[in-house]
C-alpha cells in the first residue's frame, strides 16, 4: 500500500491508528518494567532526557544541572548490576 493510499482508506487509516495506539501502550509497560527492575536492584538515577505529564506521573522530576552531575557522579560508583 503506498502512503497515499493511506488517505482514502479508512480501513488503512483505523489499522495505523491501532498499531500506534498498542505501540505506546508497550512502551508504557517497558518504562513500568524498567523502574521494577531499577528499584529492585537499588538504583538510584533514571535520566529520561526529557521531563513530560506522563513521566511526572511515575514520580519524574526536573534537576539542575549540578544535581545531576552530583547524582551521576555518585550513582555511577554504587555496586549495582542490572542482570543476575
Amino acid at each position: 500500500m503506498y502512503v497515499q493510499d493511506v488517505h482514502m482508506n479508512t480501513e488503512a487509516q483505523r489499522n495505523i491508528a491501532e498499531m500506534m495506539t498498542s505501540l505506546m501502550e508497550r512502551k508504557k509497560i517497558a518504562l513500568v518494567a524498567l523502574m521494577e527492575r531499577l528499584r529492585d536492584r537499588r538504583f538510584t538515577l533514571l535520566d529520561t532526557q526529557w521531563l513530560t505529564p506522563h513521566l511526572q506521573k511515575f514520580g519524574a522530576i526536573e534537576i539542575s544541572r549540578q544535581q545531576y552531575l552530583h547524582l551521576l557522579a555518585t550513582s555511577v560508583n554504587l555496586p549495582r548490576s542490572f542482570v543476575d
